[in-house]
């Protein structure tokens, strides 16, 4: 512990954290816990290689026997599907009719406004500009940022 603790210092001097310092030594001390209540392996390089291929037929057999006494084990896939030919069954909705998270960026400064809605961002981003047209600064971060940059445009400008 005490050398863990002078670790911890020298890092916190180096601008690390002593969680991040934490986590290092909880991976650490996993690894060989991990590996006394399972069997399970990590698999190395040689045991590992793999290839993908498009099944054939009988011919995809031969090639897998070939490759086998090189050591790599082949992995049968079809990579065509219906549904990337046909495409979905609907037509997407646009994405400003639908809810979700939604960001709106400043023009004038690097701040953005991130929101989430259950209604369509639409209909939300309509209210954001009601919310700043009728001066309503109390209700939103975004109406608030807008109209002081309003109102500090109309003071430097006037």
């Amino acid at each position: 512990m005490k050398k863990l603790n002078t670790i911890k210092q020298i890092a916190n001097i180096n601008g690390f954290s002593s969680s991040r310092i934490d986590n290092l030594v909880a991976s650490y001390t996993r690894e060989p816990k991990f590996k006394k209540i399972t069997t399970l392996k990590k698999i190395t390089k040689e045991e590992g290689k793999f290839s993908k291929f498009t099944y054939i037929g009988k011919s995809s057999s031969k090639i897998s026997s070939i490759l086998k006494k090189y050591g790599i084990k082949c992995v049968y896939g079809n990579s065509r599907n219906i549904k990337d030919k046909l495409g979905g069954p609907k037509d997407k909705p646009d994405k400003f009719k639908v809810s979700g998270i939604y960001s709106i960026q400043c023009s004038d400064c690097p701040l953005k406004y991130i929101g989430q809605t259950r209604r369509p961002i639409e209909k939300r981003f309509k209210e954001h500009v009601n919310n700043v047209k009728n001066n309503e600064h109390w209700k939103t971060h975004l109406a608030r940022h807008t109209i002081e940059i309003i109102l500090d445009y109309i003071r430097f400008n006037w």
